[in-house]
Parts: structure tokens; sequence; C-alpha cells
């Protein structure tokens, strides 16, 4: 803390993301952006305007320029995720702390030394995991607890995003593997970590099938230009037409299929692309069943003691189901009074390594053996 009466943070890419959540966070009067970067200027006068600071900002040159200062108690990193390791590492050694937007890093090898780096610089590494913190997410989970469901056979979930979402994606950083890593990693990384969040467990195998099908030549013109331009305006897109770009390297749909420590069998599908846009999950049990649809806000659940199916419904949510607010103010506790965080860095290291081997295994074709990851992951949590 530089000032006794604020933490100072500092923001290493000022994208959509990080927009969103630091508007969040500037509501809590402990916390002070003092530094930014980005290496679009627009950007960062973009956040400056969508975040309302009002009194003087440093505008960095270089990344490596918001650690030098003094003032700055934690880094807030929304770069593109192939500089997330590397920008953390370099954080932790300045003696930062870390909120890191999601995914952690793109390799495996990365995420486990994270939990290294964690532990021997003693600093937090707060991982972005926004439906977590979703008051709807957060309903299934003491539904689970609370309710005699019994124990869990079988989790389903999808991401079908839309049409806009998608194109988006296609025509921007994210379409480049070697910048955003596969797209279940980038997009899906949240559904896989709410997955074995819910599940109790960690994933020990994966398979998965998928491809690139829908933008490709063939379906040129599918989108009107209409569905291409409603995004624009979040920036960050380097490309027009995302059914002739070469430099779109990642998969538009895959299907998942992994099996639990414990036992539980999971599945999960993400298109991106869909007419019916929706994100789902259902959860069977040997005493109850729970479905839940995050973009229209409802759960339904019964369990065999129950004589009809009770609903809830959240009418306010968008696409997080209502968790940037949450997660900005329970962030704010860990910054400024040292609260333990909702997601525990391991568990961000889990989903991180899972939504990469599903990636190897859809590429391979073969099951992916993911003990070998937990052993050398579990070395740092003894």
């Amino acid at each position: 803390m530089s000032d006794a009466s604020f933490v100072g943070i500092g923001v290493v890419g000022c994208g959509q993301r990080l927009r969103t959540i630091c508007s969040h966070l500037l509501r809590h009067h402990s916390l002070q952006i003092v530094s930014l970067y980005d290496p679009n200027p627009a950007q960062m006068q973009r956040f400056v305007d969508e975040c309302g600071i009002s009194r003087s900002v440093e505008r960095c040159e270089s990344w490596e320029s918001v650690l030098e200062n003094p003032a700055v108690a934690w880094v807030c990193i929304g770069s593109p995720n192939s500089f997330h390791y590397g920008q953390t590492q370099a954080a932790l050694h300045a003696g930062k702390h870390v909120f890191l937007e999601k995914p952690l890093a793109t390799t495996a090898d990365d995420c486990i030394d994270l939990l290294r780096l964690g532990r021997e610089h003693d600093r937090r590494i707060v991982t972005g995991f926004v439906l977590r913190y979703s008051p709807l997410y957060r309903s299934v989970r003491q539904l689970l607890q609370e309710r005699k469901f019994g124990p869990m056979l079988t989790i389903q979930a999808n991401e079908n995003i839309s049409y806009a979402h998608a194109a988006y994606i296609m025509r921007g950083w994210r379409r480049k593997s070697d910048v955003a890593g596969p797209h279940i990693l980038e997009k899906c990384i949240h559904d896989i970590d709410i997955m074995q969040w819910m599940s109790g467990s960690r994933f020990s195998r994966i398979a998965a099938v998928g491809g690139r099908s829908i933008f490709s030549s063939a379906h040129r013109g599918l989108y009107s230009q209409e569905i291409l331009a409603s995004w624009e305006k979040k920036g960050n897109l380097d490309s027009s037409d995302p059914f002739s770009d070469d430099e779109i390297t990642i998969e538009d749909h895959i299907q998942l299929q992994a099996e639990g420590e414990n036992g539980v069998k999971a599945q999960f599908t993400a298109v991106a692309g869909a007419a019916m846009p929706e994100r789902r999950l259902s959860i069977t049990c040997v005493g109850g069943s729970i479905a839940t649809e995050l973009y229209s806000g409802t759960v339904r659940y019964r369990t065999i003691e129950m004589d009809h199916e009770e609903q809830l419904q959240w009418f306010e949510g968008g696409l997080h189901g209502g968790g940037d607010g949450v997660l900005a103010d329970e962030l704010e506790s860990v910054m400024s009074g040292g609260a333990e965080p909702a997601v525990e860095l391991k568990e961000g290291v889990w989903a991180n390594i899972v939504a990469i081997a599903a990636d190897e295994a859809r590429r391979s074709g073969a099951w992916i053996e993911l003990r070998p990851y937990w052993f050398r992951a579990d070395a740092f949590d003894k």
C-alpha cells in the first residue's frame, strides 16, 4: 500500500474486460488506479473515460513501467493470454500482488509454475473466474450442499455463444491460438471450473472432438453486416472478414467428455456461433436433479422427496449472471483487507490444465490422463 488512505492499482491491458471490472472496483474509495499501460493509447483513454477517473493517472509506455511505480500494490493483468505468465512472473518479482484475468497461462508448465511463484514470493495471485461470483451458480452450489440430492452421477454443460459474439472473437487477437490459446481455454475455462467446483472433484481423464466448420470460405455471407458490426464498439478488432481470414487458428466448436477423480461423468459442448445462445448446466444425482440456464437466469430443481419441481429466477444478470459486481466487491476485500479469495489459485490452475488437455485430446483423438499434471501441481500444495 502506497498511502494509508488507499491501495494503489496498476493496470496492464485496458480492454473491455478490465474496463468492466475496474469500473466496479472504483466504487470502493479504498482503491485507486494509479498507473496504466496498453499498447494502444486510445484504449488507455477509453479506460480513463469509461472508468470515470477524474484525477491524473500515470500512462506508461511499457508494462514494465507499471511494475516500477512504487504506488502500485496490486497489478491487474488483462493483456492477451500468451503474455499472462511472463507479466505475472515479473509482477511477483517486483513485489506486487496480482489479479490475473482468465486464463492464467497458455501452457500447463506455466500454470504449474505459477503455484511455485506464488508460494516463493508470498504474494496473492487472484484469478478472474467471474462465474464463481454469480448468484445463480452460488445458489446451485448451496442447493447441492443443503438439499438431499445424494451422490452426483453426471454433470453436463454448454456454452453456445451468439453469432455476433463469435464474429467478434474471430476478428480480434482471440482468433489466433498462439496468442489466445484454443477457444476451449480462452472462452470456456469458466465453465470447466464450474463443472469441477459443482462436482467437488478435478477431472482425471478427458477426451474431445471438434474443429472449425462455421468460419470457412464456404459460409461467407452467413452473417449480415449488422451482426458483424454489433460488437465492434468493444474495440481491439484487426480483421474485417472472419470467413476468409487465414490467421484464424482456433476451433469454433468442441465437445468433451471427462471423468472426475470421484467418478462423476462430465460432458461439455461449446459452439462459437449459435442461433440460440445458451449457457446451460445440468446435474443428475442419485436423489435429484438441477438444471440451469444462465442467460435467462433460471434454476430448476427437484429431489425425490419433493412432490413438484421448484424454480428460482434472476432477472438481471447479463452474460455473467451478475457476477461482475460481486467479483469486484469481494476482490476489494482481498486487496484492502486481506480476505481470502473465493477461488484459490490451485483451482484456477486445475481448470486451466483441463482446458489445455481438452485441446490436446481434440487434436490427437486420444484420451488424456490428467493424473501426471495433478501430481506435479500437488507438490506445491503441501
